[in-house]
């Protein structure tokens, strides 16, 4: 890194000498000639105090005199800011070992000063009036130790969920970190910035004060913080943009009037949202309050020297729920071993570059490094155009007995019921989950009700998400920078089961008699929650069985999840009016289907319904889809289409053939009245692939047929008739097409006779439902809407199924570590071949497949062929079953269509 002149961090070099820098709400103006000026003064001050090349403290007021000074200060020094309303306890355990020389201070503040071991000097900045006095002010209070560091700031992280880590930032990092924001927001010297932030926070040096100036623009200084400064500084001093954090905005809408809103919004370019999540709700709010200033969402850290991405300025508009594209270091998206991730991949945000500082002074590098990128410990994913989407920190995300939450997501959740003004979720600890989420809320409506909040978030988040307990305070705690104190918020929600043993009705009495049997706990009073007292899904699966088996009533399968409490579950258990299901499907099947889709944060269609549905009333057309995350699909349509999720049988012990079809015939029933014959698109994912074939040939049977069959990673060998198909194939699966065909493409014409497209996937299985992919995916499934696929004609002369022998021999009984040989001989072929694929599965009883082994062989002449199969480790019996594809076209064995199999015991 290059060293750069100390004054270019304050000017642009053909800015005016009269034009202002530096402006307050009253009106007093400095220009940047005489900011310069003021500078140099308070240069040479420095110089002959002998602070030059120190490590400086400062404790001083949010003032513009205050701002000046450490302006000054950082060009010759290395300057740590604190804030001056840190307590004697907090002080002391800040400078414990960070190596201060001075600290520099106004009288009073910093009450546990005068005992520490650092010089101490003092300087009283003031306002823009006193900034031609700011060098006279500055005295020391002994001698000082000699220089041993460059010029810079020393800064700390937020410290929201661990211990605060100090981060030293080079001069050149700053300079390059405002240059790169000042270009990013197009600032003009026509540009003045809102300067509302605490002084020591890395925003209100550099973006609020490098990146103006550099761009020959302004700052207007607002503090104290208020909607009546902030309205000031742009109605009265002319300021073009303003920078702030969400709850900064949650104040500006309430403090300023609609009617004045709507002025400032037309003077104003743009909103920065800095520090924290903007959930989109309130920046719907803010930008129709503030009506057209558009807000710019954008991420950053202290680490970075401020700016990683952003969004775009006006007039160019940024992408919803993103926070930009990258816009200063080096970034990527890792997984935990450092390995960088493709578009669409959710790991560790990392970055690198001169902006980023090279480590923690109290932490060791190794923990926070991947060779020269910086773990930023943020979640998220890049899409395919470069957007970078947050998901949460990687501390804070929940550990729900396996199942992981993002707070951001049911924070977000949560900002958009009605009567809310701040939220943070954080984990609870629980005694068999381990962990569950728990939220702290601020609420404008007094009569707030946190069990009602539990059942509207029902409509939006799975069961497993929804907040076990929410607490209501009056304010949300939060540290000087404007983020959540998430470790006061925790612990505000303190306090065990309230004691409330009063009297029981008869109904109470039964709930809780099972409540004690299911749990192995004493009985519930009226109050107790039934999670808080060790409950999990399993458990909560089993308790509403248990309720409906002996109430003798129909039940909601989330039941628990809207009502937790003993009180609240006999009360809706009284209010609930049940319908019994009679259909086609078992009714053991039907009420597990039943417990999945009240999971499920779709729409659900009715009380016997096993449908899911999101974007009902979209004018796309619809996609019917089974398997992997509808949110990816719904985030990469956009609301566009109505989508329809039908759930397979995966992971159930009812999985059949049969069954499958008895579920694909309770869908179509259903679904036959909801879609238009040709109109819609029908797909799945793995074995959600196997599902959506038979209910695309069930709705057809029904005169419903599907416009396109989408099959993911799943190969069929007998002919589907329905609808033209778009076959995609991943590089991994055991089922995909291109690893069970040397020639996939070649098998379609026969398998799809209505016409048939394959489209390979460079990624794994279980990449194949990532963002990136399925965003191709989607688009292609659109065009081949429009323009279907025609059938083409079968080769001339296509030789028949050739005829196969398979035998294995070893021994029925075999050790872990042996190996069978599997040995055939094919028969009647006609023409060129390319080759045997050959697969072996091996599979417990149940057919439930547990290894595979395949190869692809040349095809001998003669015919014959053979592999070896390694035996696995278990004790127990399995099946091994065979599959021989040949070069594409056939799928042939010794019985017909089906695969040899052979019983070995294994011990």
């Amino acid at each position: 890194m290059t060293a750069i002149d100390p004054l270019s961090l304050i000017s642009a070099p053909a800015v005016a000498p009269d034009a202002a820098a530096l402006v307050d709400v009253t009106g007093a103006q400095v220009s940047h000639g005489a900011l310069s000026s003021a500078l140099d003064a308070i240069g040479a001050a420095i110089g002959a105090q002998g602070l030059a090349g120190l490590r400086i403290v400062t404790l001083l007021p949010d003032c513009p005199g205050t701002l000046v000074l450490l302006l000054a200060l950082m060009r010759q020094a290395q300057v740590m800011p604190l804030s001056p309303e840190l307590t004697d306890a907090e002080l002391r355990a800040t400078l414990d070992g960070a190596g201060a020389d001075v600290i520099l201070t106004v009288p009073g503040a910093g009450r546990g000063v005068q005992g520490l071991a650092p010089a101490t000097a003092t300087a009283e900045p003031g306002g823009l009036d006193r900034i031609d006095r700011l060098a006279g002010s500055i005295a020391t209070g002994g001698a000082l130790p000699p220089a041993h560091v460059g010029p810079g700031l020393v800064l700390f992280t937020s410290g929201t969920t661990s211990q605060p880590k100090r981060v030293p930032l080079r001069l050149e990092a700053l300079d390059l970190s405002a240059g790169t924001i000042a270009t990013h927001l197009r600032l003009t010297p026509s540009d003045r910035a809102v300067h509302m932030l605490p002084m020591f926070h890395i925003g209100a040096l550099v973006d609020l004060c490098l990146a103006p100036l550099k761009a020959g623009g302004s700052v207007c200084l607002a503090h104290p913080m208020s909607a009546d400064s902030v309205a000031r500084a742009v109605l009265q001093q002319g300021a073009t943009w303003l920078q702030a954090v969400p709850t900064m905005m949650h104040a500006l809408i309430a403090g300023i009037p609609p009617e004045q809103a709507a002025e400032m919004g037309a003077r104003l370019r743009f909103v920065r949202s800095v520090s924290a999540d903007l959930a989109p709700e309130l920046q719907s709010r803010f930008e129709q309050h503030f009506a057209p200033a558009p807000v710019v969402q954008m991420y950053g850290m202290t680490e970075a020297a401020g700016q990683i991405a952003s969004n775009p300025a006006p007039p160019d508009r940024g992408r919803a729920g993103s926070v930009g594209r990258v816009a200063g270091p080096e970034l990527q998206v890792m997984d935990p071993l450092g390995n960088p991730l493709p578009p669409g991949a959710s790991g560790e945000i990392c970055i690198a570059g001169p902006q980023v500082s090279e480590g923690y002074e109290n932490a060791p590098r190794a923990a926070h490094f991947h060779g020269r990128w910086l773990r930023t410990g943020d979640l998220g994913h890049l899409d395919g155009d470069g957007f970078l989407f947050l998901e949460g920190r990687l501390k804070e995300i929940i550990n729900r007995g396996g199942e992981k939450i993002a707070p951001t997501e049911v924070e977000r959740a949560l900002t958009a019921l009605p009567g809310l003004r701040d939220v943070v979720v954080f984990a609870q600890p629980h005694p068999t989950l381990g962990e569950v989420p728990a939220a702290v809320v601020v609420a404008d409506d007094p009569g707030f009700d946190p069990q009602a909040a539990r059942a509207a978030l029902a409509e939006q988040l799975a069961p497993y998400k929804i907040p076990h307990r929410i607490a209501v305070l009056d304010e949300m705690p939060r540290l000087r920078s404007g983020k959540v104190d998430r470790r006061a918020a925790a612990a505000a929600l303190t306090g065990g089961r309230p004691g409330n043993r009063q009297p029981l009705s008869a109904l109470g009495a039964r709930i809780a008699a099972i409540w004690a049997d299911v749990l192995q706990s004493d009985r519930p009073g009226p109050a107790d929650d039934f999670f808080d007292m060790g409950g999990d899904s399993l458990s909560a699966t089993a308790f509403v069985t248990a309720l409906e088996t002996r109430l003798g009533r129909e039940l909601p399968v989330d039941l628990l999840y809207r009502a937790p409490t003993l009180e609240g579950l006999e009360q809706a258990i009284e209010g609930f009016q049940g319908t019994t299901y009679h259909g086609p499907l078992p009714r053991r099947i039907f009420r597990a289907m039943r417990r999945r889709v009240a999971a499920s944060p779709g729409q659900k269609l009715g009380p016997t319904s096993l449908i899911s549905r999101w974007a009902g009333a979209a004018p796309g057309a619809p996609l019917v889809w089974s398997g992997g995350e509808m949110a990816t699909i719904l985030d990469i349509t956009g609301h566009g289409r109505p989508l329809y999720e039908v759930q397979s049988l995966t992971g159930l012990p009812q999985k059949s053939a049969r069954n499958t079809g008895l579920l694909a015939d309770h869908y179509a029933a259903e679904l036959a009245d909801l879609l238009e014959p040709g109109g819609y698109a029908i797909g799945g994912f793995c074995q959600g692939a196997v599902l959506t074939r038979a209910l695309a040939e069930r709705l057809a049977a029904r005169g419903c047929p599907p416009a396109l069959f989408v099959p993911l990673d799943r190969h069929f060998d007998r002919p589907f008739t329905a609808a033209p198909a778009l076959c995609v194939w991943s590089q991994s699966s055991p089922f995909s097409a291109a690893n069970l065909f040397a020639r996939p493409e070649g098998a379609l014409p026969a398998l799809y006779p209505r016409g048939a497209e394959g489209l390979r996937m460079p990624v794994p299985h279980l990449d194949l439902f990532r963002h990136a992919a399925m965003t191709g995916i989607l688009a292609r499934m659109d065009e081949l809407m429009a323009d279907p696929p025609r059938p083409a004609d079968p080769p001339i002369g296509t030789p028949a199924p050739p005829r196969l022998r398979i035998r294995a021999s070893g021994p029925r009984r075999a050790r872990g570590g042996d190996r069978v040989t599997v040995q055939g001989r094919l028969g009647g072929l006609t023409g060129p071949s390319g080759g045997l694929r050959i697969g072996a599965r091996w599979k417990n009883l149940d057919f439930h497949h547990r290894m595979s082994h395949a190869a692809s062989l040349p095809l001998p002449g003669d015919g014959a062929f053979a592999l070896e199969v390694p035996v696995p480790e278990v004790r127990m019996p399995l099946i091994l079953e065979v599959d021989v594809m040949v070069d594409g076209f056939f799928w042939a064995s010794d019985a017909g269509r089906r695969p040899w199999r052979r019983l070995v015991f294994i011990s």
